[in-house]
């Protein structure tokens, strides 16, 4: 249904029906979601989250081929904080020439970009492929447009779109890695994956406020990996890409 309706949605096709389509994918998946508790087959639900975030995009992308900018909006952040990659980032960025903010969206392309590896599985870099050529092209005519980027490093603000600050270490100084059941903007369970296991981690991880990975009114669950880094006096929560 989802793969189906991005197509629709891109070709700017039978809006309405996509739409429907769409809904009604996000409400059988956020159904199904509520039943998570984490103790489901971890791939499973990695696969099942991740249609669920392709699927948010799926929705924004239609919002905005239907002119609804700010529900389109929504969506897409949610899932650009969810699953950062370059074809959200294309969609963030038209969406932001749309409503004016060109400095915004080139900050959007530079930062899908920076998602898109420059070597291949042997450690050879890469030509630019497709996608790389087509953010850079945007990118390039705004700027020579005057658009100016907030982004100096990449990676950095990459990583810091999925970091979430839990407060004071209190005296802890070390990383471990969770499982966590998100949901309603909240961590409601943590469960350590490997051996370590920092003091009262559930309790500090549960202090996160993530409600910007869901979209407005959004009653889904979803199941992320991250690691609770304690260091230089405080604690938080970094999401794995």
């Amino acid at each position: 249904m989802n793969d189906s309706a991005y197509e629709l949605a891109d070709a700017g096709e039978d809006l309405p029906q996509t739409d429907t389509v769409t809904r009604k994918a996000l409400e059988m998946m956020g159904t199904e979601s509520q039943r998570w508790t984490l103790d489901e087959n971890p791939q499973t639900l990695l696969a099942k989250g991740r249609m669920l975030v392709a699927t948010w995009d799926t929705m924004g992308w239609i919002f905005y081929r239907e002119g609804k900018l700010k529900e389109a909006e929504g969506y897409l952040n949610a899932a650009w904080r969810n699953g950062q990659s370059a074809t959200i980032a294309e969609h963030l960025g038209e969406l932001a020439v749309a409503s004016g903010r060109k400095d915004e969206a080139l900050s959007d392309y530079e930062l899908g970009i920076a998602t898109i590896s420059q070597y291949d599985m042997m450690g050879v870099k890469k030509a630019p492929g497709a996608e790389e050529k087509k953010l850079q092209g945007r990118a390039d005519a705004l700027r020579k447009a005057g658009a100016k980027s907030t982004v100096h490093d990449a990676q950095v603000k990459l990583r810091e779109l999925r970091t979430f600050p839990l407060g004071p270490a209190k005296g802890l100084d070390d990383v471990a890695e969770y499982r966590l059941l998100l949901s309603d903007g909240k961590v409601v369970r943590a469960e350590k994956t490997g051996t370590k296991e920092l003091e009262g981690g559930e309790e500090r991880l549960k202090t996160a406020k993530v409600a910007d990975l869901f979209p407005p009114e959004s009653q889904a669950n979803l199941v992320r990996t991250g690691m609770l880094n304690c260091h230089s006096g405080v604690c938080e929560l970094v999401l794995e890409p």
